[in-house]
Order: C-alpha cells, then sequence, then structure tokens
C-alpha cells in the first residue's frame, strides 16, 4: 500500500519496513520529478488505455503475479480517493483457517492465487527447486505450468483451486462494487489456461439476475510490462501537469 500524494510506502507484506518516504530521498539523489504508485493501479492505467471497453464507467483491474492486487479506474482515469486508487483486495479472506498468506493471516485469496503460494504448495507435491527468496522466478513458474499441462493431477487441482479462489475474489468486486467492467491481468495468467474450467464455474454458481459478472470479464495480456507502461503514463501525466499549470519542471542536474 503506497499513499501517491505524500510520496510514502504505506505497507507491505513482504517488507519489514513501514510508512517510509521513498520519494523524497530519489528525488533529491537524482534531481528530477518522482512519482510513486501501487503496481496494481499502474496495470491498471496501462490496461485501460489499450482496451476501449475499459474507457467507460467504473472499471477494477485486479493483478495476479507476485501478489494479487486491483486497480479502480473511473472512465479511463483514476478513481478519486486520497491514497490513490489500488485496493489489497489479494488479502480478503476466503477461508478462515486456510492456507498461510505472507500478511500474516489465513486463507487470504492471495494465499491460493499468487505465484509464491501456488509454487510453495507445488513444492509439497512435485519435485521442484528452492525458489530464491520465497519467490518464484518466471523460469520456474514456466515450469510448474508446463507441467501441470503435461498431465500431474496434484499440479492440475492447484491450479483448479486457484481458479476458484480468483472467481471469489471477482464475486467480491462484483458485490461491493457492480463496476461496469472487470479486466484481469498480469503475470500469473500465464496459467490461466489452466484456470479457466474452475474460475468460471465458480462464477455460474453465484449469477445473480441483475448482475452477471462473466459477461464483463475483459481478459488482458501483459505482466510486468504493464506496470512499467502504467508508471510511464504515470510520469507523462504529471510533466503534462506541471506544464499546463505553467509550474517549471526540475532539471536533471
Amino acid at each position: 500500500i503506497v499513499d501517491p500524494v505524500a510520496g510514502r510506502q504505506v505497507w507491505s507484506p513482504i517488507l519489514a519496513i513501514r510508512d517510509t518516504d521513498v520519494v523524497t530521498p530519489l528525488t533529491d539523489r537524482f534531481r528530477v520529478p518522482v512519482v510513486i504508485e501501487n503496481d496494481a493501479a499502474a496495470t491498471a492505467l496501462a490496461v485501460t488505455s489499450r482496451d476501449g471497453r475499459l474507457q467507460e464507467g467504473l472499471v477494477a483491474v485486479l493483478m495476479i503475479g507476485h501478489g494479487v492486487g486491483m486497480g479502480l479506474l473511473s472512465h479511463g482515469g483514476p478513481f478519486p480517493g486520497t491514497h490513490g486508487f489500488s485496493s489489497e483486495i489479494g488479502h480478503v479472506r476466503r477461508q478462515p483457517s486456510g492456507a498461510q498468506c505472507r500478511c500474516g493471516q489465513r486463507g487470504c485469496i492471495e494465499a491460493y492465487l499468487a505465484d509464491y503460494a501456488l509454487y510453495r504448495d507445488a513444492r509439497s507435491i512435485a519435485n521442484l527447486p528452492i525458489a530464491n527468496h520465497q519467490q518464484p522466478s518466471e523460469e520456474q513458474m514456466t515450469v510448474l505450468v508446463r507441467r501441470a499441462e503435461e498431465g500431474d493431477g496434484g499440479l492440475q487441482r492447484l491450479f483448479d483451486e486457484a481458479g476458484s479462489s480468483l472467481s471469489d475474489a471477482v464475486r467480491t468486486v462484483a458485490s461491493v462494487l457492480a463496476p461496469h467492467r472487470i479486466a484481469i491481468a498480469g503475470s500469473g495468467m500465464r496459467g490461466y489456461h489452466l484456470m479457466k474450467a474452475s474460475f468460471e464455474a465458480g462464477l455460474r454458481d453465484s449469477l445473480n439476475p441483475s448482475y452477471d459478472p462473466l459477461s464483463r470479464i475483459v481478459i488482458a495480456e501483459g505482466g510486468v510490462d504493464l506496470i512499467v507502461e502504467g508508471m510511464v503514463q504515470l510520469a507523462l501525466q504529471r510533466l503534462d501537469a506541471e506544464l499546463a499549470t505553467g509550474v517549471p519542471v526540475r532539471e536533471a542536474g
């Protein structure tokens, strides 16, 4: 969780530090303006800029990969709010006393869907190398997906559970916000084809006659590149705003 207005990192399940000023030291060091935002929010900006269907009404963009996050946008722009437009949807609990999440809770959506959770559980049933710093590499996740594709029943069941967890996330978003569209993106989509059946089954089981989330889903391609693209957009927006208001942009030293 970040506060983009104050330029601070507020909380992260993978960092020991809390409430830390990130922007000021970087600005002082490089002598250029610096923007900070949650990776899911950056992904949301990139995804909506690529797809016209996501540029009207309220849109929720779920990002799955290292973790599970969500960015909210209204008519293609950041959803109004003082602390940015990201949400920690991954830390909504789906099963009390369930799988261990790295945030410290048990049973979070992320604990069944994020890369680290899938790989952790896969190692308990398959011969896979240890992940560095508890976070699997892209190569390790690619191997995991391939082995599930090749018919390893235990690994296939992990992806089935991940698909059910993803449907829980979408149902939660649909019930609380009823957005015009729900997009799903991120590096974790490399295994979406293995999750698709259980994901769609989970949504069909909870269809509301007045709101069908399955008909509003948009699957977006891209992983880390979406985060980079979204942050570039934020930086350019900052530059445009400063130029439009006549406030000079500080020169790089």
